[in-house]
């Protein structure tokens, strides 16, 4: 099980975002693929999914799940060596093939529990807005990221993203408030659905 690294947020922007959540009668959730991978990795998908319902989900992040198998089981299906740069130094971190099996599986199992616990949503038609301003949007965020916040815009979901620098986009751009993991951990332990000890671990 991995650990959560998400910061809790400002206690001006927890406190926005608990009143926004609680606002609705019974919040329909948007998930983005970052707060996808957190909830798995955790393993309180389940919980989550118990709280809220069925969350909403944009194609193209599915499309991007599906897309990040394909490239695993393509070339670097052998295993691969990454190269990145931390300040002056490289960094070279070598993905072995059973490392990369296991990610594989890893994000098959993501795309098995999104069929059977999300619900696709499509962009509205009035929705799309600013054609400029989506474009931008979606070259400085990607399609996923763009096209989860279009709908979100239209606050019938609340956002759901450990992304603090999209919410904080979302907010300033869009006028969005949004959640995140840890504050639905929160809300999941003030409502009894995990336990102390769960939340502590997660």
């Amino acid at each position: 099980t991995a650990k959560l690294r998400v910061a809790l947020g400002t206690t001006v922007e927890l406190k926005q975002s608990v009143e926004y959540l609680r606002s609705f009668s019974n919040p329909k959730i948007l998930i983005d693929i970052t707060s996808l991978i957190s909830i798995k990795g955790i393993d309180i998908a389940d919980k989550v999914a118990k709280k809220y319902g069925k969350l909403g989900i944009t194609q193209s992040s599915i499309d991007l799940v599906t897309e990040i198998i394909a490239q695993k089981k393509g070339a670097s299906s052998k295993g691969y060596m990454s190269v990145s740069k931390e300040g002056e130094n490289f960094i070279r971190e070598e993905f072995s093939a059973e490392r990369v099996a296991e990610t594989i599986a890893h994000f098959e199992d993501l795309k098995k529990w999104v069929s059977e616990h999300c619900e696709i949503v499509a962009i509205p038609p009035e929705a799309v807005g600013n054609p400029k301003k989506r474009k931008e949007t979606e070259h400085l965020l990607g399609k996923s990221f763009s096209d989860t916040l279009i709908i979100a815009s239209q606050k019938k979901y609340v956002l759901y993203s450990d992304d603090e620098r999209l919410r904080s986009y979302a907010k300033s751009e869009y006028g969005i408030d949004g959640v995140w993991t840890q504050l639905l951990l929160m809300e999941l332990l003030k409502e009894k659905i995990i336990t102390d000890d769960d939340y502590n671990l997660a």
